[in-house]
């Protein structure tokens, strides 16, 4: 008698193997075996995935990261070998200029200039009829470049030969034919002949033909040779300066009239025919022997006048473009990309965070990075400057001392300018009158004035330069030290750091070549002092500085020889380089102590009679001097560039010597962080070499300050080690009520002693939480839930924080899919609309996808595999990265495809059609690296990026004959039944199959027993199904699966399989496997199952 079986649901997605002698848990019931190519809905169904829409092809291995500005603002970054591009709004981010040159004709030759191989072929793009051979291999010689892959740079002796071709000689000696030239170049302002571009032998009176270059004066230059080799005609462009140092565009025409009016020459889109003339009388040129050189000409027996930086793109044309093709060429779409210090592997590693339009880079074996956006074709990354530190543990060694040697003091003659505020010196040929001078302090060792250079003029420099109130003159032979006052060297000059020994020894040599770029901190201690601070009678803001005292931390001020209702004063504060502020005015004597809790704060006083006094008694000041080292000389001296300034001996430019030293935290020699994030207003980054196991923050509200100060202020810098019973390497940090972070033995939950209260200096600590262990790949969040990776990569742990317990708790998400990662996971991604996936990749390429709703108990795997459609299970498409932003109706998922096309490997960046394409079936897409043609009907479309492969086809609302995409053009001729049919709504890409298939039939234990190992069949399947076209259904059994056509027609309704279709074929078995498939490139969305089957009544 047959049964059935109503499955509802399978939203426990796939299920692992280890699973199947469970059906005593619903998620046994509500699971698959297979789940490929397809999610789980939180309602209770599945959903064939949407296909992917080709956007560009990648330039090697790349990973892509979301940079999102708001939900209206998100862009796609993609990470290859040391080069950075960019994808908004579905499109990668373009500027000016153009590497696509279809859409013009009479193209001789196009040398993309995108080689890098170790061999020394130069292709030519267009049909490879004029193929170059470079002086060395093209892999030498390749660099990044403006448009495309790549460029060649020349360093003044390379260059690429042409051989000599008819096609590339444009006159017979009595007549000329049109022709033109397009290239970019770079400009990097070397004086000298350089050539971009020629056929131009100047050995003998008739091997001159034409050459485009930049002159000995930096003009370029299109010229033309008669025969003779004097005559010309030529047509020059406006002078080169250095302020046009980078990219070009030019393009060059001729019309073949023998007129220099026949020359045009555009310089990036426009139109500079600076200087157009004929030199002695030009008939033709004379067809040569000469070959055309890239970057160089034939001079005189051998190559010579060599390019001498980057060419990218150069084309030549049978015709004359006219000024609308030379500017389309300029204006059309071309990459726009930035150089990254990261290759292709360590992209993979970077950890990132973002605040606004900065988004901050960590990496173990690179400086933090600072990605800034200014516009979308703008953008910079360069070092973090980070100020203030980080340091590693100061110095316990009191013989161990470092001092600092500041740039040599200098004589100076001088002469007055008569004014009553500033000096005017005339330089004795020394170095001092440098623009880097301005704004720095000078001090008069003689006389003790200083003041501030403000202006520089060739061997003049004007110096602010009042003391007491009366100006004083630097006087002939007077010394003066530039970036120096009596007490401090100002940040920015230079010196040498060397380290010795009180005791005379040599033990201490603390550096190495990895220290160049390495901050060094240097404490100086300021013993009490009376300093009086009288400036001057008037009671206006002091003019100088060299009396005010620098103070950090406890200070007294007593004012005394005050006559009360007569005498007034005033104390004053100026932080940095602002102006001086009225702190405290006072009418009678008095003394007070305070505290100064900022940086870089200078106090002074002014009165009204000479007779008054102020003291200012700066407590055991301790002053944090920082260095940076420039180069290394040996293990006990480097040169150092001092980053704030320096507490120096009186009117010296030394430091004392000091054992209060540390050494900066991060350096080559000691490693950078490996993570970074966000977390109550501070930046924090983690895990270096050096400190696996240390976290360090900003200051409050102050991203890149890393100080801390010596009285421990609540918005200080702070540096942390997790100080467990083992030292573990942190791999990640995740900001919620508390920090939580992931080592790679256990979890700890960080934050101040009270979760509700902010972590300070004083009040922070790191608690074990759990030890699941943790993986590098940076976690993501969703539905409350923070998703890790084990260290190995086999589990990925779902951690929540219990507000009760305050403690986090951690779920093993892949507890039901066991094996799922025996192929490592290599990056997760995180989409919520319009459901909640976390799509994740492998190292053989398949894609696994967890669809997690825990409010609704859904929490179901499923497996996304690309170029399967010959087998289902094998991936010929190997995924290698995905990234999430949000869009307009759904979150954007786009992912990096490694191919196979044509006998190459290209990557192509993708991205998932939304699931709700609209009411118009025609415009379901459902193929992979795909593309849309939606206009007029048509018999062709094409895909150049699919080249000899074969495509499905999706037209007008129909499945339309499978197609090979020609190995030449990449035309498809679409085919309906073998009949060539015309449409005007195409979908066209790779095609892909979908299958689902259940657990092992099966119903809950019961006092009556059970359908485990029983022998059972088949009889009908019925699918009940929505918004889905065409699918089959039926049993699998013996490893083969025996499939009735679902014929489903597309309807917004919810539809059951019809009556006809429901018969199941295949034999007794105890799996009872029923199978679902869509191999068309069509949508199906499964909502239930009714299985009716018998069972064999004795086993």
């Amino acid at each position: 008698m047959p049964q059935k079986v109503l499955k509802t649901s399978y939203n426990s997605g796939e299920l692992s193997g280890y699973i199947d002698g469970r059906p005593d848990i619903n998620k046994y019931h509500n699971g698959a075996s297979v789940m490929i190519n397809a999610t789980v809905l939180p309602h209770g169904g599945f959903v064939k995935r949407t296909g992917t829409e080709y956007i560009a092809t990648g330039p090697n291995k790349l990973n892509l990261l979301p940079f999102e500005f708001s939900v209206d603002d998100s862009l796609v970054l993609e990470f290859s070998n040391v080069l950075l591009r960019f994808y908004k709004d579905g499109a990668i981010v373009s500027s000016a200029g153009t590497e696509d040159l279809s859409a013009l004709d009479n193209i001789i030759a196009h040398w993309k200039l995108n080689d890098n191989a170790s061999n020394t072929t130069v292709l030519d793009d267009d049909g490879n009829t004029h193929d170059g051979t470079a002086t060395v291999n093209t892999s030498a010689l390749h660099t990044i470049g403006q448009v495309g892959t790549g460029a060649f740079g020349f360093n003044g002796t390379e260059s690429v030969k042409v051989d000599d071709a008819a096609t590339l000689s444009f006159g017979n000696g009595s007549t000329d034919s049109a022709f033109s030239i397009a290239a970019w170049f770079y400009y990097d302002g070397v004086t000298g002949d350089q050539m971009i571009i020629s056929k131009d032998g100047l050995v003998a009176s008739s091997k001159r033909e034409w050459l485009l270059t930049i002159n000995a004066n930096n003009i370029l230059t299109f010229a033309l040779y008669h025969d003779d080799s004097t005559a010309a005609l030529g047509v020059s462009a406006t002078v080169l300066t250095f302020a046009d140092k980078g990219w070009h565009f030019v393009v060059v025409t001729y019309d073949g009239s023998s007129s220099e009016t026949g020359l045009n020459l555009y310089l990036d889109g426009s139109l500079d025919n600076d200087v157009r003339a004929e030199t002695g009388t030009y008939v033709a040129m004379t067809a040569t022997d000469t070959d055309v050189y890239i970057g160089a000409s034939f001079s005189s027996g051998a190559v010579g006048f060599n390019f001498q930086d980057k060419i990218d793109n150069v084309a030549m044309f049978s015709d004359e473009l006219s000024s609308s093709e030379a500017n389309a060429l300029f204006s059309a779409i071309s990459i726009y990309s930035i150089v990254s210090p990261y290759t292709s592997i360590e992209a993979f590693q970077v950890h990132t965070t973002q605040s606004a339009d900065v988004m901050y880079i960590a990496h173990k074996d690179h400086h933090p990075q600072k990605l800034s956006r200014l516009a979308d074709t703008n953008w910079t990354i360069a070092n973090v400057s980070f100020t203030g530190g980080p340091f590693l543990i100061e110095n316990v060694d009191d013989d161990a001392i470092l001092q600092f040697t500041g740039t040599a003091t200098e004589a100076m003659t001088g002469t007055q300018d008569g004014g009553t505020s500033s000096t005017v010196f005339t330089d004795s040929g020394e170095s001092w009158t440098v623009d880097a001078f301005i704004g720095h302090t000078i001090h008069n060792t003689t006389t003790g004035a200083e003041g501030v250079v403000t202006d520089n003029n060739g061997t003049t420099v004007t110096v602010v330069a009042l003391i007491g109130g009366s100006r004083q003159d630097f006087q002939n032979g007077d010394v003066a030290t530039v970036g120096y006052t009596a007490n401090y060297i100002d940040s920015g000059r230079t010196g040498v750091l060397e380290a010795n020994d009180r005791d005379a020894g040599s033990d201490n040599a603390p550096f190495n070549t990895n220290h160049v770029g390495s901050l060094w901190l240097l404490k100086q201690t300021r013993d009490d002092n009376t300093t009086s601070t009288q400036d001057n009678s008037t009671n206006a803001a002091p003019t100088n500085i060299a009396n005010a005292i620098k103070t950090k931390g406890d200070y007294i001020f007593d004012i005394s020889k005050f006559v009360a209702g007569t005498d007034s004063g005033k104390l004053w504060r100026k932080a940095g380089n602002g102006e001086w502020q009225e702190f405290r005015p006072f009418s009678s004597a008095t003394s007070f102590s305070a505290t100064e809790d900022e940086d870089d704060v200078f106090y002074a006083f002014t009165f009204s009679v000479n007779t008054m006094k102020g003291t200012f008694t700066a407590k055991d000041q301790i002053h944090r001097g920082i260095v940076q080292v420039t180069a290394f000389t040996d293990s006990d001296t480097v040169t150092v560039i001092a980053i704030t300034d320096l507490h120096i001996q009186s009117n010296t430019n030394v430091t004392e010597v000091t054992s209060m030293w540390a050494e900066g935290a991060w350096s080559d020699f000691r490693g950078y962080p490996r993570t970074v994030t966000f977390f109550e207003d501070r930046l924090w980054w983690a895990s270096s070499a050096n400190n696996p196991d240390t976290i360090w923050s900003s200051k409050s509200g102050l991203y890149e300050n890393m100080e801390f100060s010596n009285i421990g202020l609540a918005d200080d810098a702070l540096i942390f080690p997790l100080n467990d019973n083992e030292v573990s390497q942190i791999q990640w940090m995740f900001a919620r009520q508390v920090m939580a972070i992931g080592a790679a033995n256990k979890e700890y939950r960080f934050g101040a002693s009270d979760p509700d209260k902010p972590v300070t200096p004083s009040d922070r600590k790191a608690t074990p939480q759990t030890s699941f262990g943790s993986g590098d790949i940076q976690p993501a969040i969703l539905n409350d839930a923070i998703f890790f990776f084990q260290r190995q990569g086999r589990k990925l742990g779902a951690m929540q924080f219990d507000s009760i317990t305050e403690n986090f708790v951690v779920d093993d998400a892949t507890l039901l899919a066991y094996d799922l990662f025996e192929s490592a996971p290599t990056d997760m991604a995180v989409q919520r609309v319009p459901d909640s996936i976390i799509w994740t990749t492998r190292t053989d390429g398949v894609m696994p996808t967890f669809t997690y709703e825990p409010a609704e108990e859904v929490s179901g795997w499923a497996r996304q595999i690309f170029g399967n459609s010959s087998d289902v299970e094998t991936n010929t498409g190997i995924v290698e990265s995905v990234a999430v932003i949000h869009g307009s109706t759904e979150d954007e998922v786009w992912a990096s495809v490694k191919w196979t096309i044509d006998s190459s490997v290209v990557r192509h960046v993708v991205k998932f059609k939304p699931r709700n394409w609209g009411d118009d079936i025609e415009d379901a897409f459902f193929v992979d690296s795909g593309l849309t043609y939606d206009s007029t009907s048509t018999a062709t479309v094409t895909a150049a990026h699919l080249k000899g492969e074969t495509v499905a086809v999706f037209a007008d609302g129909e499945v339309f004959d499978n197609a090979t995409a020609d190995a030449s053009t990449g035309i498809i001729t679409l085919k309906k039944g073998g009949v060539a049919t015309n449409a005007s709504v195409v979908q066209y890409g790779l095609p892909y199959k979908m299958k689902v298939r259940t657990m092992r039939l099966a119903i809950p234990p019961s006092p009556q027993g059970t359908l485990q190992t029983r022998i059972k069949r088949i009889h009908s399947v019925v699918v009940r199904f929505i918004r889905s076209l065409l699918g089959s259904a039926g049993q699998e059994y013996g490893g083969t699966e025996y499939l009735q056509d679902l014929g489903a027609t597309y309807s917004t309704d919810s539809q059951d399989t019809n009556e006809s279709k429901r018969l199941a074929q295949g034999g007794f078995s105890e799996d009872a496997y029923v199978t679902i498939v869509s191999d068309d490139p069509v949508p199906f969305t499964a909502l239930s199952t009714v299985i009716s089957f018998e069972v064999e009544e004795k086993r």
